[in-house]
């Protein structure tokens, strides 16, 4: 099985990944620590299509880039098909998409660091195997079955993306994939780094806190912003003066919602504080009572969008949780004003 390989034009070395040396897996194999090695081959492993068999006229998912600050402009992008008789058949690129990492995993937190670029996401294909054109299954002539390469490429960005694909005839299912992870199709033994990279994206052991609607709660309030005070029981959690313990993140995507924390470490104390703020000063507006004008306020449930996560090496138990309220959590609405009728609880996710 052919892997997925990302290039810059002209090159097209089918030994060279990204532009680097053939004998890299060689040296990415020497380097000193899993840590290091887990976000070097970001650069240098390869993916296959999500699913790598499928009938004409059918749809693939296909990661096409790891120039991750660059977006390609899916109106300049192409995607041809080479079948198993060797002819080209050009194909038609559904949506180009911009997936992340989990806003509460270690690179989402910034546990994580690395220079590759990840943090501005992995691109996406869907791409359908029909006639760009017609939007039609080709049929003069028709895709041949078996082996062929799905070519995606991104001239914005001056680079290009290879996929191995078996073309399935129209009556028949989808075989048990052979490769189980979808990932690697290397035959090199580097399926601990693969899966220790992907640990890095996925979510943390993590608390949300969520806001509660009590009795006395105006829902005309149009609530700006909330602070919360929690302690960090030295108990329950490994802290230092030097590094802090956890991150905090926000869960929802509307940028209006703005997000600050600050971590003081109490050396003497049998716990440390964590003061963090929600706001838009736009407001919050619940649902059901709409606003006149909603322009830049956001939902009030993005008052439960903020996330608390810890490395697994805290070794906190499941379902146990290592932060507690300092003082009851306090709403103002947009005018400054104190909101009542409000509270908030922290749970444990996972």
């Amino acid at each position: 099985m052919v892997s997925n390989k990302i290039k810059k034009r002209p090159a097209r070395n089918k030994g060279n990944v990204l532009g680097v040396a053939k004998k890299l897996p060689d040296t990415c194999r020497r380097i000193g620590t899993l840590f290091f090695l887990a976000n070097f081959l970001i650069g240098c492993i390869g993916y296959d299509a999500i699913s790598n068999e499928v009938r004409a006229g059918g749809t693939v998912l296909v990661a096409v880039d790891v120039i991750r600050n660059k977006m390609p402009n899916v109106n300049n992008a192409v995607a041809t098909f080479t079948d198993s008789d060797g002819v080209e058949h050009p194909v038609k690129i559904r949506h180009l998409l911009r997936v992340q990492p989990d806003p509460v995993s270690s690179l989402g937190v910034g546990f994580t660091k690395t220079t590759a670029g990840l943090y501005a996401g992995q691109k996406l294909a869907i791409v359908d195997m029909v006639d760009p054109l017609t939007f039609e299954i080709p049929a003069s002539p028709p895709i041949a079955m078996g082996p062929g390469e799905l070519n995606v490429t991104m001239p914005d960005i001056g680079a290009y993306s290879e996929h191995s694909l078996s073309i399935l005839p129209q009556d028949s299912l989808p075989t048990k994939p052979t490769n189980l992870q979808r990932i690697v199709t290397s035959l090199e033994p580097r399926y601990i780094y693969q899966n220790a990279w992907l640990n890095e994206a996925g979510p943390l052991p993590h608390v949300v806190i969520q806001t509660k609607v009590d009795v006395g709660f105006e829902p005309t309030t149009e609530v700006a912003g909330v602070t919360f005070r929690i302690k960090v029981n030295h108990a329950d959690m490994i802290s230092n003066y030097l590094k802090i313990p956890f991150g905090v993140t926000k869960l929802t995507g509307d940028p209006n919602v703005q997000l600050a924390w600050h971590y003081e470490h109490k050396p003497v104390e049998d716990y440390s504080l964590l003061i963090i703020t929600l706001s838009n000063p736009h407001g919050f507006f619940k649902a059901d009572v709409a606003p006149l004008n909603a322009d830049g306020k956001s939902e009030f449930s993005d008052l439960s969008s903020v996330a608390i996560g810890w490395p697994r090496w805290q070794r906190i138990d499941a379902g146990a949780n290592p932060f507690e309220w300092l003082q009851p959590p306090e709403y103002i609405d947009i005018e400054g004003n104190k909101v009542g009728g409000l509270s908030a609880v922290i749970v444990r996710q996972l």
